[in-house]
């Protein structure tokens, strides 16, 4: 189902179902590097971590939103520069967030990270400890 190589910082997403979708061989390779999350929006703060979409990187695939185990994402009619449209928090559902990654490891682009808030030498993706280059 889904491996994590800790050595290489890469997320590996082995013939997993989602819902109605299958979605086959999708291998993270840009975990080693860490997002810029000071340019992205947090689209979710709960407990100390934090919810934060990469808007244009974004195809509107909607895997993010049908990953997700409680219904927390949906599908916004906002567009980005792809002219795709963008996932939301649906109203009333942010306590609904059990946190556990299935829309940032469906993610085929990238777009959508689950980060520990307060760190500031290093990020942290899933526990696993990313430190920033050059340090």
């Amino acid at each position: 189902m889904f491996a994590r190589d800790k050595h290489k910082g890469e997320i590996a997403c082995h013939s997993f179902m989602i819902g109605k979708g299958k979605y086959d061989g999708i291998t993270r390779y840009n975990a080693s590097i860490p997002p810029l999350v000071d340019d992205m929006p947090i689209i979710l703060s709960k407990d100390n971590k934090n919810l934060y979409l990469q808007q244009n990187r974004c195809q509107g695939c909607s895997a993010c939103v049908v990953a997700c185990p409680t219904g927390v994402l949906g599908m916004s009619n906002q567009l980005n520069m792809r002219l795709a449209c963008i996932p939301r928090v649906l109203p009333r559902k942010e306590d609904s967030c059990v946190l556990c990654h299935r829309c940032e490891l469906a993610c085929p682009a990238w777009a959508i990270y689950l980060i520990e808030r307060g760190s500031k030498d290093s990020t942290h993706l899933e526990g696993v400890n990313v430190s920033h280059e050059g340090e």
